[in-house]
């Protein structure tokens, strides 16, 4: 529990900050960098920005998404961060390779 004194000495910057570590804030921002991974084209920059408004949380951020995508979809990625943090699929989604595999039997008729 936190000391009413601490507190009243913090900004309202900070007073937020401290509300918003406990919001899902960030779990929020993961699942919809995880559902953008999947739904743009491979190649596509996938860009991550943290509610915090820094680099090193859009990096943190970056790294939880990276860490979700190898843990429970095995997904190959690479991760980019010269102008902003961001992710790009390597490989293909099963619709891509379904789509690719009839476009290519409609070709061969």
């Amino acid at each position: 529990m936190m000391n009413i004194e601490y507190l009243k000495s913090k900004t309202d910057e900070e007073l937020e900050e401290l509300l918003g570590r406990a919001t899902g804030e960030t779990t929020r921002l993961v699942d919809r960098v995880v559902q953008e991974f999947f739904t743009q084209p491979m190649g596509t920059k996938i860009y991550a920005h943290d509610h915090h408004g820094t680099r090193q949380a859009d990096q943190l951020l970056l790294k939880t998404v990276a860490k979700r995508l190898e843990a429970e979809h095995h997904a190959k990625f690479h991760l980019g961060g010269h102008h902003g943090c961001y992710i790009v699929r390597d490989t293909p989604t099963l619709r891509e390779l379904i789509l690719k595999e009839f476009e290519k039997r409609e070709n061969d008729e």
